[in-house]
């Protein structure tokens, strides 16, 4: 079981074994640290092995286009349609896959943002005793 709390943006995926997906949004609040008293809560979920979560900043889900650069209003962003495209891929190095999807979406290694990725993986192993 994984047991998590979302305390800022709720970016955060559950890529299972199976290839299927599952936001890791549930449960939290608000940022961390923006109140000292305040309660967060936290949810649980089965995982099994294989099964590998990453978890974003805003800066990575936020990542404009440079070609939709002039239409506001309609820009796309890298978002998590891009992240879970990206983690479909079951590259060796997911994180480092990641920010090349990134980049090739915005164009440049100069992004517009803060970005940070961290990915999780769970394996499990049969001993014989």
């Amino acid at each position: 079981m994984l047991q998590y709390v979302d305390a800022g943006h709720g970016y955060a995926l559950l890529h299972r074994a199976d290839g299927s997906f599952e936001r890791l949004s549930g449960g939290g609040g608000i940022p961390i640290g923006v109140e000292d008293s305040y309660d967060y809560k936290s949810e649980m979920v089965r995982i099994g092995a294989g099964d590998r979560a990453m978890i974003v900043s805003d800066g990575i889900i936020e990542q404009f286009n440079p070609t939709d650069r002039d239409v506001d209003a309609t820009r796309s962003q890298f978002g998590l349609q891009g992240m879970q495209q990206s983690m479909s891929k079951r590259a060796r190095d997911a994180v480092e896959a990641l920010f090349e999807a990134v980049i090739a979406h915005a164009g440049t290694d100069k992004l517009s943002d803060d970005a940070t990725a961290v990915m999780v993986e769970w394996r499990c192993e049969m001993r014989n005793e």
